[in-house]
């Protein structure tokens, strides 16, 4: 891939299960593809959106884990990546979650085949976030930290001794 720039948006299971990119281990890290974004309006509440399923997000990674969003954007050779809450205030970007489905909305289109982004989220199970130093961090605070010194943080915990290893998934949507 080339270039992106990312924006971060916070939200945050556990079973064995093997698909065609995909393998989930218990109280694993899932990194979802970056994807390009094809927002739709609604015009009930005026707003640009786009859904994401994934059977990952449950109730217990809703109210224990995280689910941080991030937005890309391709150009210049470098990709550049910033977390969505650095975004919210100027777009109107907000990510709701609910049981299976990470909701993405906007007040602007930013689709990717209209000059937009590329969008990836991460979901971080709370005994991963507990055994990391992410720890005594808010949502908001993860919310604004930069997508390399999340990785960092996340593999740190997964290396670090004792406790459960969780492992780094990647792929599409569930």
């Amino acid at each position: 891939m080339a270039a992106a720039t990312v924006i971060v948006l916070f939200s945050a299971s556990s079973c064995k299960k093997t698909t065609n990119n995909t393998t989930v281990v218990k109280d694993s890290i899932f990194y979802s593809s970056w994807t390009p974004l094809a927002m739709q309006f609604d015009n009930t509440d005026s707003v640009y959106y786009q859904d994401f399923s994934n059977s990952r997000i449950t109730s217990a990674i809703i109210s224990r884990g995280a689910v941080l969003g991030y937005f890309g954007a391709v150009g210049s050779g470098d990709t550049t990546i910033s977390n969505a809450s650095e975004w919210a205030a100027y777009l109107g970007v907000l990510q709701q979650l609910q049981v299976g489905v990470l909701d993405l909305s906007s007040f602007y289109d930013l689709s990717y085949s209209n000059g937009g982004f590329l969008y990836r989220y991460v979901i971080i199970p709370g005994d991963v976030l507990a055994n990391s130093s992410l720890k005594n961090m808010s949502k908001e605070q993860l919310n604004k930290m930069p997508f390399t010194d999340i990785q960092q943080a996340l593999k740190n915990a997964q290396t670090s001794p004792g406790g459960n290893r969780p492992t780094l998934s990647s792929g599409g949507s569930d």
